[in-house]
């Protein structure tokens, strides 16, 4: 019996760990896609568990959010065409999750999304929600 159980033991903890790895794999595929969307405008990046994303105008850092990724709702993600931009919410009972740094305003303030201006590029737009809520979903699946 207890033979059997380290056999059991180990074949469970290999099948996690290919499963956690490919799950990883599928991430960084999902970031690098966002990245690709994104160059030139901003640059998003996990740090820890946060989810941070770098603005930049004519290669001036002028903007940066940083929020916990598990605080924000992937259903939640959204197009919202009349402001150009991609939405990311907080969940309901997490009201002023995201934490944004105007560097040239030398502003710091908590907000309920983060969003994305993508003025006449649409098309990126609904391919950056879509690819948004996948990472978020993957993400939150651990």
């Amino acid at each position: 019996m207890n033979r059997l159980f380290k056999y059991f033991l180990v074949v469970l903890i290999t099948i996690s760990g290919q499963l956690s790895y490919a799950q990883n794999k599928e991430l960084k595929e999902s970031l690098i896609k966002i990245n690709n969307m994104l160059k030139g405008m901003a640059e998003v990046s996990i740090k820890k568990e946060n989810l941070v994303v770098k603005f930049t105008r004519n290669g001036e850092l002028y903007r940066q959010d940083k929020v916990m990724i598990d605080e924000l709702d992937a259903k939640m993600v959204e197009y919202v065409g009349e402001e150009n931009a991609v939405v990311l919410r907080c969940s309901s009972d997490n009201e002023g999750c995201v934490f944004r740094n105007l560097f040239l305003k030398k502003r710091k303030n908590y907000y309920s999304r983060l969003n994305i201006i993508l003025k006449g590029k649409e098309k990126v737009a609904v391919d950056l929600t879509k690819e948004f809520k996948i990472f978020l979903d993957l993400y939150q699946e651990n």
